[in-house]
């Protein structure tokens, strides 16, 4: 387990679906991973600063949330929890729950609620926590736009708190705060360890999804960064609607388009899309010659990393997005809001030098 994770507690959480879309309480009888995640933040702490974070945050929790009067209910609406990033998300919130009832002697609950990818589960799942007196939302918008129904019912709740995580949908700019990892870091660190693994010089190609935001967001900081390399070359960047599959075939295109050029690295927006072009690389033996990154860290990037077939990814932790949606929500119940509305959970660069540090995270 990574340095940064030493002040990890053990999770041990249970749930039971209460109702047809998928709400279950904390508390009840099924097994959960345990959880390392560290206290809130925007930076990427190490060591002795984490240290130092962990002691701050344990004193606000006695001096500011254990003034709260009555104990809250907090609901957290999930995509789709069969995909471990959600059930990471979900797994920072119950520790953060845990951590703080014990240091605040109250007895804050906490209901999931599973999407399973279905637009109309999410509404639904919003006006169940609402009936239920929920008093911090934390919402995963499924989509951007298709989503907005779902947030604006929260948005009309005078007195209950709305924290996005993970990515903001439209309008979130009036909601009370948003928490995402640092997409346009994750993209900038992505390019930046890619030019410098092809030396500085040489031809690449982007996969990204003008539907996705956080797409978006990475490609301007890749191309942000493309401008401290003028010996690389971007041949061509490819939209594409994100999945493993159409990854697959778009870097097999490309990989006839461009024979003649020759492509050296490819920068994809996340690891799903690189896992695509890794299996196109390999399937046409271009395994030693071109360098394959993406974003995210999840279980399949790091094992591919450690197999050598995938050069590295940036990583996110989205178990830190639940855990500080937590903290944030509860805080701002009691007046604390944010100095700034959106909070960014920073990311860190994985590749076989230290992918072994990272295979215990729970992504």
């Amino acid at each position: 387990m990574k340095k940064s994770r030493l002040l990890a507690l053990l999770l041990v959480m249970i749930l039971i679906v209460s109702t047809l879309t998928g709400c279950a309480k904390k508390g009840d009888d099924a097994a959960d991973p345990s959880t390392s995640t560290t206290p809130p933040a925007t930076t990427d702490d190490k060591d002795k600063d984490t240290e130092d974070k962990a002691d701050d945050t344990k004193d606000a929790v006695a001096t500011t949330l254990a003034d709260m009067k009555e104990d809250a209910m907090i609901g957290l609406v999930v995509k789709d929890l069969t995909a471990l990033f959600y059930t990471s998300i979900a797994n920072g919130a119950k520790q953060a729950v845990e951590e703080i009832n014990k240091e605040s002697g109250r007895n804050h609950e906490l209901v999931i609620c599973d999407d399973k990818g279905e637009l109309a589960n999410e509404l639904a799942n919003v006006q169940d926590l609402i009936n239920m007196g929920c008093d911090v939302m934390i919402f995963v918008a499924m989509d951007p736009s298709s989503s907005v129904p779902a947030y604006e019912l929260c948005l009309e709740q005078e007195d209950m708190i709305t924290v996005i995580v993970d990515a903001p949908c439209d309008g979130s700019e009036k909601c009370d705060a948003v928490i995402v990892s640092d997409n346009y870091e994750a993209g900038r660190l992505e390019m930046e360890k890619l030019c410098d693994k092809i030396g500085g010089e040489g031809n690449v190609v982007l996969i990204s999804d003008s539907t996705n935001p956080n797409a978006a967001i990475r490609e301007s900081g890749a191309k942000d960064e493309l401008k401290n390399w003028p010996k690389v070359k971007v041949l061509e960047t490819r939209d594409i609607k994100s999945s493993v599959e159409n990854a697959l075939t778009a870097m097999q295109d490309l990989l006839n388009v461009y024979v003649d050029d020759g492509i050296d690295g490819v920068w994809c927006f996340s690891d799903t899309p690189a896992q695509g072009a890794v299996s196109a690389v390999q399937s046409q033996g271009y395994g030693d010659k071109i360098v394959v990154t993406g974003i995210d860290g999840n279980a399949t990037a790091k094992q591919l990393i450690q197999d050598g077939q995938m050069y590295g990814s940036a990583a996110q932790f989205p178990n830190m997005l639940g855990y500080n949606g937590v903290y944030v929500g509860l805080n701002i119940m009691i007046g604390n809001k944010p100095k700034d509305q959106t909070t960014y959970v920073g990311v860190e660069w994985i590749d076989k030098d230290n992918v072994a540090d990272y295979i215990d995270e729970d992504q």
